[in-house]
């Protein structure tokens, strides 16, 4: 599903980000980033299977690039997943900082997901 780019409060703060699963499914990921002139760098990269949030930080400036992959999975082909990923700064979520991905694993009980954004500056 495509996303819109978060805007960030300001570049001092570091960006917290959480994986949240809604739904009886696995869930691997990996997150990272791209700042400006810079290379891709791996932010975090995982697994989850229940209710628990995992959450991490990174530095962002503006013009910086996030992107991630999720892979879902289930033993029950064709059931619905919902993982959250949200972004926040200072304990305040980022303006679009909630990339929501819903959607269905295939008959094989498997599906992926792979998006990226671009960050912008509050005015």
């Amino acid at each position: 599903m495509a996303q819109k780019d978060p805007i960030l409060r300001n570049e001092d703060s570091k960006v917290i980000w959480n994986i949240v699963l809604k739904t009886p499914h696995a869930v691997a990921y990996r997150l990272w980033t791209k700042q400006s002139g810079e290379d891709w760098q791996i932010v975090a990269e995982g697994g989850l299977s229940d209710d628990i949030v995992d959450a991490g930080e990174f530095e962002a400036k503006k013009g910086a690039e996030f992107a991630y992959w999720l892979g879902i999975g289930s033993d029950k082909p064709q059931s619905r997943f919902d993982v959250s990923i949200i972004l926040s700064q200072n304990n305040i979520t980022l303006i679009d900082g909630i990339m929501i991905e819903k959607g269905r694993v295939d008959d094989d009980g498997i599906a992926q997901r792979l998006e990226s954004v671009t960050f912008k500056l509050k005015n």
